[in-house]
């Protein structure tokens, strides 16, 4: 079984999709993730296959940036704005989204297990293969017009 539980000694999906997508050669912007530290603030950043494991970013303006095949397992991103991002292949497990702003975002095959997310904003979201547990209770769901 494909999972991203690595405990189980799975291959992780978003391994096989990140890989597809893009080399790591095409890896982040080191300018924006210097941005993104030094302010908080990195909207339509480049920051695919960056390895913000454990971040601190709650309350982060990451709006349109890119975070395919991000690893953002166990980040503080509550009250972030992902408003637009495009999170294909990203690793949010464990990571606090509580209060986060996902509308429009692009969410493939992004792994949310035990991820936080209370009061989540998705409306207009993509999603397609992505791995949650625990459903999307208290999430506003509304799928109007992006």
């Amino acid at each position: 079984m494909l999972g991203w539980v690595c405990r189980r000694k799975s291959i992780p999906l978003a391994a096989v999709v990140c890989l597809a997508v893009a080399p790591p050669a095409l890896a982040f912007d080191e300018s924006d993730l210097q941005r993104l530290a030094d302010t908080g603030a990195c909207a339509e950043c480049d920051l695919s296959f960056a390895d913000l494991e454990g971040a601190s970013l709650a309350g982060a303006d990451l709006s349109g940036a890119d975070l395919v095949c991000a690893r953002l397992a166990a980040a503080d991103l509550m009250g972030a704005d992902l408003s637009g991002a495009n999170a294909m292949g990203a690793d949010f497990a464990g990571a606090d989204l509580s209060g986060a702003d996902l509308r429009r975002a692009v969410l493939l095959r992004t792994a949310l297990l035990e991820a936080t997310r209370a009061n989540v904003n998705i409306s207009g979201a993509t999603f397609f293969r992505s791995m949650s547990d625990g459903g999307l209770a208290g999430v506003d769901c509304d799928v109007g017009a992006p």
